[in-house]
């Protein structure tokens, strides 16, 4: 039977692609070129110990997110309640950002955060067209809680620079809280009150068996349509068709390629090429340490992040 949509690439957006396709009732055929799925999410364990490489934790609930794992019947469970303490080290120093420390924080001095309670009442113009993720925030909130919050944002989700990412391609939620209401603040409250009273907040969830125990629950749900070890070489249209070449040849009406720029460049048509090796990607170290928690001098949290004065 002919899939409705191949999907190239077994890591997390390719089996989540899939599984999204599976739940409203298509067919999709997964092709991975390695031996497992999850792509660089490759949970370490070592006894109880347990190291993420990538991403290690999802916001839950979420309109899309959610009933995706449901459907597939992959567990997700609360993170303990320390996971929401956040931390910056900046300055020397290690500061918390989340919760009631973050209010007296010394990251931002007074002038700083009197700008940012003035942000509601500024009314300023986008500088151009596109702005960086720093020119949007600092436009808003002022130099020096735009410059801090651009760095926070752009390491923390994307390991990007706040100068080279765009705001709107990178946060087009909190972009378009500007749009419609002028302000980011206007834009929080007035989409807090259009929430239902009873709609759950959003939380940090984590997988009991890491990322790569769900990507493997994703995969599970599958069946046979999911191929591991099945490179794929090219991707060309025929006709009203998609053909995908590697061990063999797959046709298929829709085809999405979740590679990496760099990979997914060497089997797209020749025109997406070209843009696909302009594209930038940050490229990122994982090193992990792990003891006993009553051996390691550092408080309990989920993390933390440079900022930018941190060196």
């Amino acid at each position: 039977v002919r899939p409705d949509v191949i999907v190239v690439g077994a890591g997390f957006g390719g089996l989540l692609v899939a599984c999204e396709v599976a739940r409203r009732g298509g067919r999709p055929l997964v092709l991975e070129a390695g031996p497992a799925v999850g792509g660089v999410a490759a949970t370490v364990h070592d006894g109880d110990y347990l190291l993420e490489p990538a991403a290690g934790s999802f916001l839950l609930p979420h309109p899309h997110l959610t009933p995706i794992l449901e459907s597939a019947r992959a567990r997700v469970v609360p993170a303990e309640a320390t996971a929401h303490r956040r931390y910056v080290y900046d300055r020397g120093g290690l500061f918390e950002i989340a919760g009631p420390a973050a209010i007296a924080t010394r990251l931002v001095s007074g002038r700083g955060k009197l700008r940012l309670l003035r942000e509601p009442w500024v009314r300023t113009r986008p500088t151009s067209a596109d702005e960086s993720l720093r020119g949007f925030l600092e436009r808003r909130l002022g130099p020096e809680g735009g410059r801090m919050g651009a760095t926070l944002m752009a390491h923390g989700v994307f390991a990007g620079d706040p100068d080279k990412l765009s705001a709107r391609a990178a946060f087009p939620a909190m972009v378009a809280l500007d749009d419609d209401a002028g302000s980011l603040i206007r834009g929080g409250l007035a989409r807090r009150r259009a929430r239902p009273k009873d709609a759950p907040r959003a939380g940090l969830h984590i997988a009991p068996n890491g990322m790569a125990g769900l990507a493997a629950e994703l995969a599970a749900s599958l069946g046979d349509d999911l191929r591991l070890e099945w490179p794929v070489d090219s991707v060309r249209r025929d006709g009203d068709e998609w053909v995908v070449g590697g061990r063999g040849e797959e046709r298929s009406p829709a085809v999405v390629v979740a590679l990496a720029p760099a990979e997914a460049a060497r089997v797209v048509p020749g025109p997406l090429a070209p843009l696909l090796n302009e594209a930038r990607a940050a490229p990122v170290a994982v090193v992990g340490l792990g003891g006993h928690a009553a051996d390691l001098p550092v408080p309990s949290g989920v993390g933390a992040l440079t900022g930018p004065d941190g060196g």
